[in-house]
């Protein structure tokens, strides 16, 4: 069974492909299927960094697609912020 490190690893890895793509010319009708999917990846990061330290609690909020949906090309400094113990997602609600 796959380790919460592991699926925060695959799971980040399709949120920042998904950044690189965001950033090229698209279409709304492909921005808006790239957004149901950064959706998900981002749900997934967030649970596997719930499930490997609880005490955090819950740190999804969808507000976090419009934040990487508007900056793209902040992916990583996002992703960073994530993973910080003092993030708080009522802030990006």
């Amino acid at each position: 069974m796959p380790t919460p490190d592991w699926r925060y690893e695959k799971a980040a890895s399709t949120v920042k492909a998904l950044c690189r793509v965001l950033q090229t010319d698209l279409d709304d009708e492909q921005r808006s299927a790239l957004s149901i999917a950064l959706h998900d990846g981002l749900k997934l990061v967030c649970d596997a960094i719930t499930e490997g330290d609880p005490s955090r609690g819950d740190l999804w909020t969808p507000g976090l697609v419009k934040l990487f949906m508007e900056q793209p090309d902040q992916c990583k400094r996002w992703l960073e912020l994530l993973d910080e113990p003092e993030f708080k997602p009522d802030y990006y609600q």
